[in-house]
C-alpha cells in the first residue's frame, strides 16, 4: 500500500497541514520541523500524489516533454536500417531533465509526435492542459507549431534552435560545422563530404553556412556533389552517403555527420561496400551519443554535452515560470571535442 501523507504526519507527530507546507517547499515552517519530517518523508520512501494535488490546489505540477520522430514507413522493418528518429541522443537529453526536474515539485509526461506529419497535432498533454510548461527536444518544430502549442501551454523551452518565439537553448551550428571542417582540414583532409541537417530543419541553413564558410578559409572549392541534406536517421544516412559515393568521381577522404545515428548508418553502407573507417574515410560526428561509443571504430565528435543541454533547459523552464513577463532568453552551448578513432592524418 502506498505512503500516505497522514503516514509521514503520524510518524513525525506533527499535523498533516505541516507536513503539506514542507512537501510544497513553503517558507512558513521552522527549520528543524522541516527536517524532521524530511528525514520521515525519505525513510518512509513517501511520494506525493501529482495528480491529487492539481486537483485540490489547481496548481499545475507536471513538465511536459516532447520528443520528435518521423512517420512510420510501409517498408517491413526488417528490410530497412532505423528508418525513425533513433532515440539514444535524446534520451541522454531527457535523463537529464528528469534528474534536474527530480529536486523539484515537478513530474514529467513525455510524448512522442511525427515532425512530418500534415496534420501537426498537438500533444495530449497540452491540449488537456495538465502542464505548467514544456520542452522540446528539436529544432524540427516550426514557428507556427511553436505558437499553437503556445494557447495550451504557457512557458515553452525549444532545445535545438532560435525561433524567437520561447526561449531556447542551442549551439552556433556555424560554428560547429566550422570546426568540424578545421578539425579534417589540420588532419590533411582537402574533399570533406558533409551530410546536412533535415531540410525541415531550421538549423539546416546554418549548418550550410558553417561549411561554405570553414571551405572559404581553407581556400577549398565547393562541391555540391559532396553535401546532402538528411533526416536524422540510420536510413537516410545509410542513402545520403551511397548517393555522394556513387555521384563523386572524386571519392571524399571525410565525412561530416549531423547525428550519431546517421554516422552510423553511414557506416553501414561503407562497410557494406568493402570501405574501411578511418583509413578510407574518416568521420566526425555533431552530437554525441551512445552509438559513438559503440560504433567500431568509436567515432569522433564536435558537439554539445548533453548534460549541459538538459541542465540549462531546466533552469530556463522554472526561471520562466517565475517570471512569465520577461522577454525571452536564449542560451548558446559552446561546441566541445571528443577524440576517438574515425579520423586520421593523411
Amino acid at each position: 500500500m502506498a505512503v500516505s501523507i497522514l503516514d509521514v504526519a503520524k510518524r513525525t507527530g506533527f499535523s498533516k497541514t505541516t507536513v503539506s507546507a514542507v512537501v510544497n517547499g513553503k517558507d512558513c515552517v521552522k527549520e528543524s520541523t522541516k527536517k524532521a519530517i524530511l528525514e520521515a518523508i525519505k525513510e518512509l520512501d513517501y511520494h506525493p500524489n501529482l495528480s491529487a494535488r492539481e486537483l485540490i490546489t489547481a496548481d499545475k505540477t507536471m513538465i511536459g516533454i516532447l520528443l520528435p520522430t518521423y512517420e512510420h514507413s510501409s517498408i517491413p522493418s526488417h528490410e530497412m536500417y532505423f528508418p525513425y528518429i533513433n532515440e539514444s541522443s535524446n534520451y541522454e537529453i531527457v535523463s537529464g531533465i528528469l534528474e534536474n526536474l527530480s529536486r523539484t515539485k515537478y513530474g514529467v509526461l513525455t510524448e512522442h509526435l511525427a515532425v512530418d506529419s500534415v496534420s501537426q497535432r498537438l500533444p495530449s498533454f497540452a491540449l488537456s492542459q495538465r502542464v505548467q510548461g514544456a520542452i522540446l527536444i528539436s529544432p524540427l518544430y516550426k514557428i507556427e507549431y511553436l505558437e499553437a502549442l503556445k494557447k495550451y501551454v504557457p512557458y515553452i523551452v525549444q532545445i535545438g534552435a532560435d525561433t524567437g518565439v520561447c526561449d531556447c537553448v542551442y549551439n552556433d551550428f556555424v560554428e560547429t560545422i566550422s570546426k568540424s571542417v578545421d578539425y579534417l582540414f589540420d588532419r590533411g583532409h582537402r574533399r570533406i563530404a558533409f551530410l546536412n541537417a533535415d531540410p525541415i530543419s531550421s538549423t539546416a541553413s546554418h549548418r550550410l553556412t558553417g561549411y561554405k564558410k570553414a571551405l572559404i578559409k581553407h581556400h577549398l572549392q565547393f562541391d555540391e556533389r559532396l553535401v546532402r541534406s538528411t533526416p536524422f536517421t540510420a536510413l537516410n544516412g545509410y542513402l545520403a552517403l551511397q548517393d555522394i559515393w556513387v555521384e563523386a568521381s572524386e571519392k571524399p577522404t571525410a565525412l561530416i555527420c549531423p547525428t550519431a545515428e546517421a554516422a552510423c548508418g553511414a557506416m553501414r553502407y561503407l562497410h557494406e561496400q568493402g570501405i574501411r573507417v578511418p583509413e578510407d574515410l574518416s568521420i566526425v560526428v555533431n552530437g554525441n551519443g551512445l552509438p559513438c561509443e559503440l560504433a567500431i571504430p568509436t567515432l569522433t565528435v564536435i558537439g554539445r554535452d548533453k548534460a549541459e543541454v538538459a541542465s540549462e533547459a531546466t533552469k530556463m523552464l522554472l526561471w520562466r515560470i517565475q517570471h512569465p513577463d520577461e522577454p525571452f532568453r536564449t542560451v548558446v552551448l559552446r561546441d566541445y571535442v571528443i577524440e576517438r578513432n574515425s579520423v586520421i592524418r593523411i
